[in-house]
């Protein structure tokens, strides 16, 4: 599997490649790891701005590569980058297949938020 890979929301397929699990970094945070990959959740090039991708790559410890997982009320999860302070969201809130993840804004939309399953 490749580093530097986008991460693209799709129809769920029960594929070993749409399954993540997280890892307990320290306080708050966790490393998103994907099942099929072992690569983590990463944003590419320590970027800080609005709209830059998701990626996987190999776990180095980075900020870049920690998440904070915060509850609201409703059951819902938004995921938030430690080093840039953005949030995992979709490109410009598509809900097609393909459409990659990218850092985003806190605009409190369904964009922002994400629902976990327990698969295994």
């Amino acid at each position: 599997m490749e580093n530097l890979a986008n991460i693209e929301q799709y129809s769920y397929g029960k594929w070993d490649s749409q399954k993540w699990y997280f890892e307990k970094v320290e306080g708050n945070y966790y490393k998103i790891i994907n099942k099929n990959s072992g690569k983590v959740l990463d944003i590419k090039g320590l970027s800080t701005k609005e709209g830059d991708p998701c990626i996987q790559y190999d776990d180095n410890g980075g900020w870049n590569q920690m998440w904070e997982i915060i509850a609201d009320d409703s059951g819902q999860y938004k995921i938030k980058n430690r080093w840039s302070g953005l949030y995992l969201g979709i490109k410009e809130a598509s809900e097609d297949n393909g459409a990659i993840c990218v850092q985003v804004a806190d605009d409190d939309s369904s964009n922002v938020k994400w629902y976990f399953l327990v698969t295994e």
